[in-house]
């Protein structure tokens, strides 16, 4: 009780008392805290206070939080005001982190002398404060505003970032504040670019510093140095200090900085820390005396970084000679910079990139090609380019054709040994001032391998099967062009290496095997001829995968297989493993005559399944066109039917492919066989029905691909549909009640094609589906499939009155969607009311002919009321263009069920809509408008007759409000629906339909009328003499008219039942309705 007293009086203080400390951790509540403000500017969204959506707080359960924007934040925390005291309230702490690090949130921290409006934060105490994703500290000295009252602002700017979160906000008294520090020299200083200064500081602590012989314990220094001249509290470019030497009773550190830095100019500052107490910073004034730095008379110094001299090897002229190593190891590089370097005025026109910056090497060739490569780039830019130059001196230079190159591997060809050669370097960006490093190396290639050409071709050892247990190594290392044809397959030919082997099969598989080095992918194709001097391609064994498989070869002939890499660039090293494998001989059911008999399961569970294999497998010579897929390695199984209808399922497929097909056969041997309609299937189960009991069919199961030497096996398995369930047929409907939930299915049911409502374009069930029944108890009913975790597939609903046989369906839907259902967009659902004693039956179906699994929950509420009189079209209520429906609803209403969805809305969505009919007389135009809705979504017009209604064009919107027609046909009947499209948006409005080229309309500010509720005499009163007075009930019939010619009248309603009742007053050809309960 004493803390928490205490605390009271603590948080009080900080808010009553302007220079008292204060700390807010926002554990409070969710609300504003008490003294702070919010200012909400850019994007919708805005700090508020709660649980943070990932982790914890830093220190308790709340923090502040401001959530992404698609727009701009210009959103502003702001503390309580308070005076700035040296000792008491001069040190500002706030802990922050972000959600994630790839959605940055940086802040702002501002402060502001005037108030807490967001234009009074003139002051920036940090800027672009970034946190990470983990609570981080972060705090500033306020000693530059000592005796100022004061705002702090929290400030974001970001724009659809994701989550920045503020905690254990606090004002206190700086801590461990060192007695000096300072930037002691130089104040000023100028570097080359690559050049450095040494910056010295010094700090003083009594007692420390001026005890301690040699460095003082505790204390870290650092200089740091910004592009702008800004708080050293914001920088983020800190280098540690060492100590240098003892100055009086003062300490001087020293750090080296500038040799990154490209041309422009700095800004630096000393940073010093004593224990674990806050950073102070050190400036230098204008007669280079060092102090703190504060802004006005101890800055920054200011460091000038001037473009640096040109290296030797700036010109061609001056080309640094290379040594040109044996292989491509690179053991001797020559290091290189662009660091000062200019263009040269050799053509800059003939490759990409910008020479700007351009160095030159020279190297004379041993070899009619090389490999250079640039290595180890670093710096301000690591996008290099170079390119190959050969001439009688550096004044005629001609490019190397083909030599421009920005990777940083080329292998210029064509070479002449003994010329000498120049390569230009450069950094491929326009942006000057680059101080990349870099090392250049010439490689000389190896000799080509003994298999070089198709007549040093390497023989292979055939395996007798696919397991590759004899392997070959290759590499293209070395590998030139052969001069077979270059153009008959795809990838470039110009390190291709050659392997012959002698067939033993027609067919085999050519495996290229772990290949690695500088590329993997590897392309082959196979040939064939007398001699290595007439070789012919044989058809259709280019390939790009590493695996071939050619057929239709000829025993005993040798082939030749040439392997390459597919990529231009020269100078590959890729080593790999070929092999060449012999086909198993094809499986038992190779073809129909071998098929393998299947048991038959009694039901779907695939309690017994028969192991197949397609390895090996050739094609039959049964019709290869009914189906899709290729039946080149097609196997055959065969069942005698003891259904009507079976499911085929292929289970547990692996291999070298996995996408299998299946069809059914049927004949009376294998030499007559004729495919079952619509039994192809890419699908692994398929459900034949019109099967023959006792007949015996045939299943062929193949691979979709036509790449030959798959590999795959399978589990088949034949199984008999269960018997239907009692619900399958109306007569067998299970009664549900208020809140069950039932799991049911279709799996094994058939379709009564009963008619069915509700759903766009459906008129007939179209699936299997199953009966359940409630009884009516006067309540309203919605039965839903909404159930995600148990339902599977895409269900429709429908509900019935009557008796089975002689069904009256009263609503259907195919998808709640999310306005029903948020969790399962393919649930239905249906709101009906029911009378007591009446049965409903319900039918559950799919929208496709897969069988569905789904949980049927039966939710009751209150019969609604007043009951909607205008539900249907039908029943439309009556008006007269110029009148207001004021306090009209739909929350009572139901969908529909004989009008069509509206053309601005959903198909899937069920419309529960109130119905109103009027004369067009002598308008051609009408403006409509629905006003004050409270959940209504929308209307539409129509024209013909119920049951047969056409949407007049444009007349159609989901959002309300009002709309203008034209082009409307005089003295015709119109029908105005206004809809919801859920339960829940049912609701109150006001409908008007006027004349839109009327001159004048009914004066609904003079017009009055007493009392509502009325139990015997309506009093009217208005501006105008009132004509006629007309009465209806809510089903549309007229209960009495009266004549006036007065500005007053007084109806009688004493002899009318309890209820509601529209009243019509005319008047100068304008006319109102009204809403009037007689009690």
């Amino acid at each position: 009780m004493k803390k928490i007293t205490f605390l009271f009086f603590f948080l009080l203080g900080g808010i009553l008392s302007s220079s008292a400390q204060f700390s807010q951790n926002f554990d409070a509540g969710t609300t504003t805290p008490a003294g702070w403000t919010v200012n909400n500017g850019g994007d919708p969204n805005t700090w508020t206070f709660g649980v943070p959506n990932v982790g914890t707080g830093n220190s308790g359960t709340n923090v502040a939080k401001l959530i992404y924007g698609s727009t701009a934040h210009d959103d502003y925390l702001i503390t309580p005001q308070f005076t700035v005291t040296a000792g008491v309230t001069d040190f500002l702490t706030v802990w922050a982190k972000q959600r994630s690090n790839t959605f940055p949130e940086p802040f702002d921290i501002l402060l502001s002398t005037a108030g807490t409006a967001s234009s009074d934060f003139t002051t920036t105490i940090a800027s672009t404060v970034q946190p990470n994703t983990n609570w981080q500290k972060f705090s500033y000295p306020l000693t530059a505003y000592l005796g100022q009252t004061v705002y702090i602002a929290f400030r974001s700017t970001t724009t659809d970032e994701w989550e920045l979160y503020l905690d254990d906000i606090s004002v206190g008294a700086l801590p461990n504040p060192l007695d000096f520090v300072s930037l002691q020299s130089p104040a000023t200083a100028t570097i080359p670019q690559g050049g450095n200064v040494t910056v010295y500081g010094q700090v003083s602590e009594a007692g420390l510093t001026d005890v301690t012989s040699g460095q003082a314990p505790g204390i870290q220094a650092w200089v740091g140095y910004s592009s702008t001249n800004t708080n050293p509290n914001t920088w983020t470019n800190w280098t540690a200090a060492t100590f240098d030497m003892e100055v009086g009773n003062n300490d001087q550190y020293k750090a080296t900085i500038g040799s990154t830095l490209t041309q422009g100019t700095y800004y630096y500052a000393t940073r010093f820390l004593l224990g674990n107490g806050s950073y102070f910073y050190g400036g230098i004034n204008s007669s280079e005396d060092g102090s703190f730095w504060d802004g006005t008379t101890f800055l920054s110094g200011v460091l000038t970084v001037t473009p640096p001299p040109p290296p030797a090897n700036d010109e061609c002229s001056g080309a640094i000679s290379l040594t040109v190593n044996p292989d491509y190891l690179c053991g001797t590089v020559t290091p290189g910079t662009v660091v000062g370097a200019t263009a040269s005025n050799v053509d800059s026109a003939v490759c990409s990139g910008t020479e700007d910056d351009d160095v030159w090497f020279s190297f004379v060739a041993t070899s009619t090609s090389h490999k250079i490569s640039i290595l180890n780039a670093s710096g301000s830019t690591t996008d290099m380019y170079h390119s190959l130059w050969t001439g009688s001196d550096c004044n005629s230079l001609t490019l190397v054709p083909g030599t421009c190159s920005d990777p940083d591997n080329s292998f210029p060809s064509g070479l002449t040994i003994g010329q000498t050669y120049y390569v230009r370097v450069y950094t491929y960006t326009a942006t000057t001032g680059q101080n990349t490093t870099f090392n250049i190396c010439i490689g000389t290639p190896p000799p080509p391998p003994a298999n070089d050409n198709c007549s040093g071709a390497v023989a292979l050892t055939v395996n007798p099967d696919y397991s590759c247990a004899v392997v070959t190594p290759g590499t293209v290392l070395g590998a030139t062009a052969s001069p077979v044809d270059a153009s008959a397959c795809f990838g470039t030919e110009d390190d291709d290496v050659w392997f012959s082997f002698v067939a033993t099969s027609t067919n085999h598989k050519i495996s290229i095997l772990n290949a690695s080095g500088s590329t993997t992918d590897m392309y082959h194709s196979l040939w064939t001829g007398s001699d290595c001097g007439s070789l012919t391609l044989v058809p259709g064994t280019c390939s790009d995968p590493e695996t071939s498989n050619p057929s239709g070869l000829t025993i005993g002939q040798t082939y030749f297989i040439r392997v390459y890499t597919y990529t231009a660039t020269g100078g590959q090293n890729t080593t790999f493993n070929i092999c060449v494998g012999s086909p198993p001989p094809p499986p038992a059911n190779d073809d129909c005559s071998g098929a393998i008999g299947l048991t038959v399961n009694p039901d779907y569970l695939c309690a017994v399944v028969t192991p197949g294999t397609v390895a090996g497998a050739t094609a039959s010579n049964t019709d290869t066109t009914a189906c899709s897929g290729a039946e080149d390695d097609d196997v055959w199984f065969s069942f005698e039917a003891t259904a009507t209808a079976h499911r085929i399922s292929l289970t547990n497929v692996s291999g070298s492919a996995t996408d299998m097909y299946h069809s059914l056969w049927t004949g009376s041997d294998c030499g007559s066989l004729t495919l079952v309609p619509g039994s192809c299937s890419d699908a692994d189960t398929s459900n034949p029905s019109g099967l023959t009991v006792g007949q015996t069919y045939f299943v062929r199961v193949n691979t979709y691909t036509a790449t030959g030497g798959q590999n795959t096996t399978f589990n088949v398995c034949v199984g008999t549909p269960p018997p239907p369930p009692t619900n399958d047929d109306c007569s067998g409907a299970i009664t549900v009640a208020c809140g069950s939930t039932t799991l049911g299915t279709t799996e094994g049911t058939t379709n009564e094609g009963v008619a069915v409502c509700g759903i766009a374009n459906v008129t007939t069930q179209n699936t299997n589906g199953v009966w359940y029944k409630y009884v009516g108890d006067g309540s309203t009913v919605t039965v839903t499939t909404c159930s995600p975790t148990i339902t599977t597939g895409d269900s429709r609903l429908a509900v019935f009155t009557g008796a089975c046989g002689n069904l009256n369906c009263i609503g259907g839907n195919d998808d709640l969607q999310t306005a029903g259902c948020s969790t399962n967009t393919l649930a239905s659902g249906v709101t009906f009311n029911t009378v007591a004693g009446t049965d409903y039956y319900i039918l559950v179906y799919a929208y496709t002919s897969n069988a569905l699994n789904f949980a049927l929950t039966v939710n009751c509420a209150a019969a609604c009321t007043p009951a909607t009189t205008n539900d249907e079209c039908s029943t439309a209520m009556p008006l007269t263009l110029g009148t207001t429906v004021t306090g009209a609803n739909n929350l009572c209403s139901t969908a529909s069920l004989d009008t069509a969805y509206p053309s601005c809305g959903n198909q899937f969505l069920a419309y529960y809509d109130t119905w109103y009919v009027f004369d067009s007389a002598s308008a051609t135009s009408i403006t409509i408008s629905l006003a004050n809705p409270t959940g209504v979504n929308g209307y539409a017009l129509y024209s013909g007759n119920c049951g047969s209604l056409t949407m007049v064009t444009g007349s159609c919107t989901t959002t309300g409000g009002t709309l203008a027609l034209t082009g409307l046909t005089p003295a015709t009947t119109y029908y105005l629906r206004v809809f919801s499209t859920s339960p829940s948006s049912r609701g109150t409005y006001d409908l008007t339909v006027s004349n839109t080229l009327g001159n004048n309309s009914f004066d609904n500010g003079s017009f009055t009328y007493y009392p509502n509720p009325v139990k015997n005499v309506l009093n009217l009163s208005y501006n105008q003499a009132i004509s006629n007075v007309e009465v209806f009930n809510m089903l549309g019939q007229k209960m009495s008219s009266n004549k006036f010619n007065a500005n007053e009248a007084q109806v009688d309603m004493s002899h009318l039942s309890d209820g509601a009742y529209m009243v019509k007053v005319t008047s100068d050809g304008q006319v109102k309705t009204i809403k009037v309960i007689k009690q």
